[in-house]
């Protein structure tokens, strides 16, 4: 099943974006990731076909009372999964700040000092 041209249309714009870090990802639940428009939400997440456990990814649409609108999935052997993954781990690193958190460990280890606690991992 081909993605929706509006929906691959918005998930190009949204990866170009993201990648530009001009896109406010949040993670809401385990593993879904959302931005919110004007009116609108979208949200995308990751998970297993309870039958056959083949994976996939779901994209979601909510209005501005908080209900889903549409969705849409997308199984591995899609022709479009492979792009709805690629944001998905973008949005994962945003709403996450993986790349702010990679910057202060290089930045403490270029600093020269002594780095970590031994009684501690958080």
């Amino acid at each position: 099943m081909r993605m929706p041209e509006k929906y691959r249309e918005l998930n190009s714009l949204l990866l170009k974006a993201s990648n530009e870090n001009r896109v406010a990802w949040k993670e809401l639940r385990n593993g879904c990731f959302a931005v919110t428009f004007s009116t609108f939400a979208f949200e995308l997440w990751e998970g297993q076909d309870a039958i056959s456990d083949a994976p996939f990814i779901a994209v979601g649409i909510r209005n501005n009372v908080g209900k889903i609108i549409d969705n849409i999935r997308m199984d591995a052997n899609d022709p479009d999964h492979g792009s709805l993954k690629e944001l998905l781990a973008v949005a994962r690193r945003r709403a996450r700040k993986v790349d702010e958190a990679l910057g202060r460990m290089v930045k403490e280890l270029k600093g020269g000092g002594k780095v970590g606690q031994l009684d501690s991992v958080f």
